[in-house]
This record gives structure tokens, C-alpha cells and sequence, in this order.
């Protein structure tokens, strides 16, 4: 004959499992553990950085998410194999950013600030090889202005990997 389980015994089990569930779900949604963009050397008007350079879609997806701030000369620097209309979004971004989207030929095309958090889409009005981002005002403080230039090494357009 089963004896049904006392109310103690009965609570210990649900909080197990409960612990087991909840243990399941974090680890799940961790943010995945990611090896950092390489760093590369370009000139932005008169101003020479050194940025993260996301080459592959894994670094392009997933930018500067989860990054609480920027010091301020730190950026990345989205490069694409191709010119094509891109788009941005700050999911999972907690520092305020602007962006640049750059021309094949280094040309700054369009400059927007974006807000932490944002899901709003941000998109180039021409087509872009390259998007720029930079803390937010930073492009404002160094004077760099649309049709302002962005110089990029041919290492860096020949290593972009398309999606």
C-alpha cells in the first residue's frame, strides 16, 4: 500500500525542482561566453583609434550588448564584405551610442545617436560597407561630420566574412 507523501516531503520535492527549473533557465540565458573582436587602427577625420572590429555575423550580432559603458575614445567598427543597406538596433545595448554608416570608399554617409535599450531599427539611407559605433556624442565633440572620411586598412576590408 502507497502512503501518500506528507506535506513536508511533498514541499521538499517542489522546491528541488523548482530550484533544478529556475538553475535550467539561467543557465540558458546567460549571455554566451563570446572571444573578443579583433582590434584594428583607423583615422576618423583627424582623430587615429584603435576599435573592436567585428568581421564575422557572430561579432556583428552581437556588437556592444551587454557592455554598461564605453571609455571615451573605444568604438567597433562593423565591416561587411559588400555594400548594402544596414540596419542597427540597441537590444541588450546599456551605453548611449552614435553611429556612422561609412561607404566602401570611407565616406561617412549618415550619423544618428541611439538610445540605450532601444528596439527602434536605425537604418542607412544609401548603402553602407561599414557602421561606426562610437559612445554617443563622440562624433559631435571631434568635429567629424557627414561626407568626413573614415580610413580603413585593406586588412580589414579584405578579412570581413559575409553572413
Amino acid at each position: 500500500m502507497n502512503l501518500p507523501p506528507s506535506r513536508s516531503v511533498r514541499n521538499l520535492i517542489l522546491l528541488v525542482f523548482a530550484l533544478l527549473v529556475g538553475g535550467i533557465v539561467l543557465f540558458r540565458s546567460r549571455k554566451e561566453e563570446l572571444p573578443p573582436a579583433p582590434r584594428y587602427v583607423i583615422s576618423v577625420g583627424s582623430r587615429q583609434l584603435t576599435v573592436e572590429v567585428a568581421l564575422d555575423s557572430t561579432h556583428r550580432s552581437r556588437g556592444l550588448m551587454f557592455r554598461k559603458r564605453l571609455q571615451p575614445d573605444e568604438g567597433m567598427l562593423f565591416a561587411y564584405p559588400s555594400e548594402d543597406t544596414l540596419s542597427f538596433w540597441m537590444k541588450n545595448t546599456y551605453a548611449p551610442l552614435s553611429i556612422a554608416f561609412v561607404r566602401s570608399d570611407g565616406w561617412i554617409i549618415q550619423i544618428e545617436d541611439m538610445e540605450p535599450l532601444d528596439l527602434v531599427t536605425h537604418r542607412s539611407r544609401m548603402r553602407a560597407r561599414y557602421a561606426l559605433e562610437m559612445p554617443q556624442g563622440w562624433f559631435a565633440r571631434n568635429g567629424v561630420k557627414e561626407g568626413d572620411v573614415v580610413k580603413i586598412s585593406e586588412a580589414v576590408a579584405s578579412a570581413a566574412l559575409p553572413d
